[in-house]
């Protein structure tokens, strides 16, 4: 019921559109596709610019890992503390046999560095490489434990002619070495090939290349013997080890019996060396221990000869002087 002051009832206001107005659908889905579309613009540009950084990146690294300091020649190679023997060509023979590297490693490239390794363990003179450091500027600092020569394996009649030397080095587990340190110390001094102990009466030949065994058990336990004496036989006049020419090549497997030869020829019968218990030592020790292993394991009975030998050096003046009765006594084995 309407009054004087009441106003008619006005419907419910009009505020606009509604969400179910499809004019109101269709701007939010142009929105919404304007927004996307926006995304993938911004992500397309960022990638871009992430590529470009990436390339400029890997130019500029290319670039600068192959200046200099980064890149070590043989004048850049330090081989710590090397023997006499070793050549001072010895940076070269290894380069030489990776040609890969062109004479030159990365030190930023770990399969340079690793080639580089392995070049340096295959070379005949390394019996080990201890450790590698790399520092930058580039430089590379190697210590290596090489191998010795301890004793000149005279070449058997029954091959003489076959090789260019009539001699050849050894270490003491009889792998067969370079010569190109004796050439050089004979050009020298010709007497200087008598610094080393002979092995005579082995009739074999080398099986492998150098840095190899040369996979005779009576070259191996000679040079076994060589390592013992290498401290002794100048001073016992000993100038070789001999292997009686009765002992035929397949007795070789069982122990072999040794004279030694004085420098005026005198044979000196030493008998069996005693190898088998030393194999072990020595390949659980390494270096100076090795030695001193070895001469600990050896320090019994083969000492004794040694007195024996050096006892007789103070009665006759000279082991070529002994009478042979003397000898004749044997070393009391």
């Amino acid at each position: 019921m309407d009054t004087p002051n009441s106003r008619p009832e006005e419907p419910f206001p009009d505020h606009g559109p509604t969400l179910d107005d499809p004019t109101i659908a269709d701007s939010g889905k142009k929105e919404y596709a304007v927004s996307r579309a926006t995304v993938f613009v911004q992500a397309a540009v960022a990638a871009a610019i992430i590529f470009a950084l990436c390339l400029t990146w890997e130019q500029r690294r290319e670039k600068t890992l192959n200046e200099s300091q980064y890149r070590a020649g043989k004048q850049h190679i330090v081989i710590q503390d090397p023997p006499p023997w070793i050549s001072p060509r010895f940076i070269d023979e290894v380069l030489k046999d990776a040609p890969d590297l062109a004479g030159e490693i990365n030190i930023t490239d770990r399969g340079q560095v690793e080639r580089f390794y392995r070049a340096l363990t295959h070379h005949p003179w390394v019996k080990r490489v201890k450790s590698l450091r790399i520092s930058y500027p580039a430089s590379i600092i190697a210590s290596i434990e090489f191998r010795e020569p301890i004793a000149l394996v005279e070449a058997s009649d029954h091959y003489e002619g076959e090789y260019e030397n009539s001699v050849f080095p050894i270490d003491c587990e009889g792998v067969l070495l370079p010569d190109d340190y004796l050439t050089a110390s004979m050009a020298l001094d010709p007497s200087s090939v008598y610094d080393y102990i002979w092995i005579a009466g082995i009739q074999s030949t080398p099986m492998g290349g150098t840095g190899e065994p040369w996979n005779d058990p009576a070259v191996e336990d000679a040079a076994m013997l060589a390592d013992f004496l290498s401290d002794k036989f100048v001073r016992l006049g000993i100038q070789k080890i001999s292997l009686p020419p009765n002992q035929e090549l397949n007795e070789m497997e069982a122990d072999a019996r040794f004279d030694l030869i004085t420098t005026r020829n005198r044979k000196i019968p030493w008998g069996v060396f005693p190898a088998s218990p030393v194999i072990s030592a020595r390949k659980q020790a390494d270096g100076q221990q090795r030695s001193e292993t070895l001469k600990n394991d050896l320090f019994g009975r083969e000492q004794k000869k040694i007195d024996w030998l050096v006892d007789l050096i103070q009665r006759y003046g000279s082991l070529d002087d002994v009478p042979q009765e003397e000898l004749d006594k044997g070393m009391g084995e």
